[in-house]
């Protein structure tokens, strides 16, 4: 059973890697209608959240309609997901997705089609039962929010979690995983960076201990993003605003997010919706993946008309990160694997 996991899991190395690479040449290039589906799909079960951070949109509030999303949304939406062989689903958005109570039965649908499902949660209603059910439901990837050793600066970031509760739930669910010897979920903890708040790389080694001896498997540190402009806080880091400064979204060309009521959004950092470009229910993920809406939105992008973008004239991520060129060989490889996608 370990021999076949690990193949299962090698060939799903290959295809993600395979689709990456075309997806990099397609984003290189500026093509806006795409030969593949989406390398990625976020579902979220809920856009309810239990905490009010300071570095999320629940703190001053989600203007976006609240819910839960059914099972029968759920298939649907994962249907669709298997029709157009999306390789990796995230169960998150913009809520704590394990105040769904189906989330552990939404994990084990995903994994009847062998497709790789992750998830993120800030652990605060984690649980021994939730701990075991989210062990044995087959999730390959989970990440724990988790921004800081030190209780004050930890409870000034999540507004409303306890830091020894949070802690201890995640303990214990390492310490359970531990004794099922269980290779799965890979576990990431994440922490938060903050501006004069927070992460400090020289306290790195204090963090840890936190875990010493527990199956953690990557520490994970970013610094957070201004949720499409949404957010201006001072401890957010600060990116030019200058056009010239900024590259065209690599995302929209590698992934999308479904709501919990099945509407579909192009943007995973655009929390109330405002780049709505389809509807799960009612349209085949390949066609809302190579609708006009999405070709217009990668255009707009390509001749850099971020102004003209309500939801990414102020996104920092625009200019965070810049790819580098792809070289004469990649770009040969790139080639191969679109003409496979097409077939």
């Amino acid at each position: 059973m370990d021999i076949m996991r690990k193949i299962t899991d090698i060939l799903w190395k290959m295809k993600y890697k395979r689709r990456s690479l075309a997806a990099a040449y397609c984003y290189r290039k500026g093509l806006v209608e795409l030969p593949y589906a989406p390398l990625e799909l976020f579902i979220e079960p809920t856009n309810f959240c239990n905490l009010k951070c300071i570095i999320c949109l629940h703190g001053t509030g989600l203007r976006r309609e609240k819910g839960f999303m059914s099972m029968e949304t759920f298939d649907r939406v994962l249907k669709e997901a298997v029709k157009s062989k999306v390789l990796k689903i995230t169960l998150h958005f913009a809520g704590e997705p394990l105040l769904n109570k189906d989330i552990f039965t939404m994990i084990r649908h995903v994994k009847k089609h062998n497709i790789y499902v992750r998830a993120h949660t800030n652990a605060t209603i984690l649980d021994e039962c939730y701990s075991r059910n989210i062990i044995n439901s087959g999730l390959d990837e989970l990440s724990f929010s988790f921004d800081d050793y030190r209780k004050d600066v930890y409870e000034r970031i999540r507004v409303n979690a306890d830091y020894d509760k949070t802690l201890d739930n995640i303990r214990k669910f390492l310490e359970i995983k531990k004794s099922l010897k269980a290779k799965k979920p890979f576990l990431i903890i994440q922490q938060i960076k903050l501006n004069g708040i927070g992460y400090n790389d020289g306290h790195d080694g204090e963090f840890r201990k936190l875990f010493s001896g527990l199956p953690v498997d990557k520490f994970y540190a970013i610094y957070t993003h201004n949720w499409s402009g949404a957010r201006q806080e001072p401890f957010i880091e600060r990116y030019s605003d200058a056009d010239s400064q900024k590259s065209p979204c690599r995302a929209i060309w590698y992934r999308l997010v479904a709501g919990w009521d099945g509407k579909v959004f192009a943007c995973c950092n655009e929390m109330d919706g405002k780049l709505l470009i389809g509807d799960l229910t009612k349209t085949a993920l390949a066609d809302i993946w190579n609708g006009h809406p999405m070709q217009r939105l990668r255009r707009m992008m390509i001749y850099s008309q971020y102004n003209d973008i309500e939801a990414c004239r102020n996104c920092d991520v625009l200019v965070r990160a810049k790819d580098s060129q792809m070289s004469g060989p990649k770009e040969k490889l790139a080639k191969f694997f679109l003409a496979m996608e097409k077939k």
